[in-house]
């Protein structure tokens, strides 16, 4: 618990650090006649590129952590997939579920927000600073995100924080001391790193709802044994935050709905004929069999 606590504070470090770098070097460059004043204004004001240089930093230094946990980790490993038509079209999948979840999200929020004014003023003031929606669609600020904010907090929620929760719950003393992960330990795991997740964020609206994106989340790569596929959703429901608005503007109502319906029912279909399947695991730590048993 107290590693799970180091790495929400390593990665608030990350974000205050270099948030304060990157205004640093743009104030340098403006008094250095490099940046006219009002552009580095404008760049300080729109926090885009600060956002991007902590992303990157998040990034380069969260990776190697990941990757050492990853060596003894409790997440147990396949002994076989399934074929990779299947697991091609489970990615399609997630992409599709990444989609209408974001339609739900903003439903939530549009039904939600009004009843706390000042609230709504503070979301909508953060949302519009870190260019995420339609209003900014700018290649920075796309790329922050889409790519950068779905591989960085997958790498350190996913990847390292739901590593150190699960050794947690489970009375993990070294590779060859821990219990078992039932479903119960894994829940439990999956809600602290969730909790984290949600922490990360700082502010009520998006901590409640990172809360349970990372539930799911976490349960995407409990259930695939792969960081990539959370990676997919997470990208796909940051990514749908800038076509969900021209979308719903283009279509009727009804067919809008119909769509982000069959998005979630397709996206859920695919995946599960992926992934919904019992498959036999090797115990963490040992290596996949090369002739897994037949069911």
């Amino acid at each position: 618990m107290a590693s799970l606590a180091g790495v929400v504070a390593t990665d608030m470090m990350i974000q205050i650090v270099f948030s304060a770098v990157g205004m640093m070097l743009i104030e340098l460059a403006a008094q250095a006649g490099v940046l006219p004043r009002a552009q580095a204004a404008a760049l300080i004001d729109s926090l885009t590129p600060i956002v991007v240089l902590t992303q990157a930093v998040r990034i380069v230094a969260m990776w190697p952590w990941w990757r050492h946990v990853a060596r003894s980790t409790l997440v147990p490993r396949a002994e076989s997939l399934p074929p990779l038509k299947l697991r091609l079209g489970s990615v399609a999948g997630l992409a599709l579920l990444g989609v209408g979840l974001q339609f739900v999200l903003g439903v939530a929020l549009t039904l939600i927000l009004p009843l706390f004014p000042d609230v709504m003023d503070e979301y909508t003031e953060l949302m519009d600073s870190a260019g995420a929606g339609s209003s900014d669609f700018s290649l920075l600020s796309v790329l922050s995100v889409t790519v950068l904010a779905a591989v960085g907090e997958e790498i350190v929620c996913r990847g390292v924080m739901l590593e150190y929760a699960l050794r947690a719950v489970s009375g993990y003393r070294g590779p060859a001391s821990h219990a078992p992960i039932n479903d119960r330990m894994f829940w439990i795991a999956n809600a602290l790193q969730a909790a984290a997740f949600g922490l990360l964020h700082l502010n009520i609206v998006q901590s409640t709802y990172a809360f349970l994106l990372g539930l799911a989340m976490g349960w995407v790569y409990w259930k695939t044994r792969d960081l990539r596929y959370p990676m997919v959703l997470h990208l796909s429901i940051n990514a749908a935050s800038y076509i969900i608005e021209p979308i719903s503007a283009a279509l009727p109502d009804v067919a809008f709905i119909a769509l982000l319906l069959a998005c979630l029912i397709a996206g859920a279909r695919l995946f599960a004929m992926a992934w919904g399947a019992p498959r036999h695991h090797a115990p963490a730590g040992e290596e996949p069999s090369p002739n897994p048993p037949a069911d």
